[in-house]
């Protein structure tokens, strides 16, 4: 499990509240992990951050109202669930040349 990205989160998993909200729940697709070794990417539909949410019921940190969909590059993308329904709908594939682009890591320490 993912370490809690944010203290300000952490009071959701010490009071075993479940922060996902109603509309958060199953609706068929995968919910989408917080990666343990990277910042999350922004939504490829809109750009906006996820919401990071504590899911009680597996243990783990989510991003809030994401899924995972398929594009027709044969890739997948994160993008929240309303963008999906927006743009392809449900079981739907994105197109890739209308994804906004995966931000590239900001540069490391250059060799002197």
């Amino acid at each position: 499990a993912a370490a809690a990205p944010d203290d300000a989160l952490a009071p959701d998993a010490a009071d075993g509240t479940d922060a996902l909200a109603p509309d958060d729940a199953d609706d068929g697709c995968a919910r989408v992990v917080v990666p343990d070794d990277a910042a999350p990417t922004p939504c490829r539909v809109c750009g906006e951050a996820f919401d990071v949410a504590w899911d009680a019921t597996a243990g783990e940190w989510v991003l809030a109202a994401a899924v995972s969909v398929p594009v027709d590059d044969g890739t997948d993308a994160v993008v929240h669930r309303a963008c999906r329904d927006a743009v392809c709908g449900r079981g739907g594939t994105l197109e890739a040349a209308a994804l906004v682009p995966v931000p590239s890591p900001p540069p490391g320490p250059t060799a002197p």
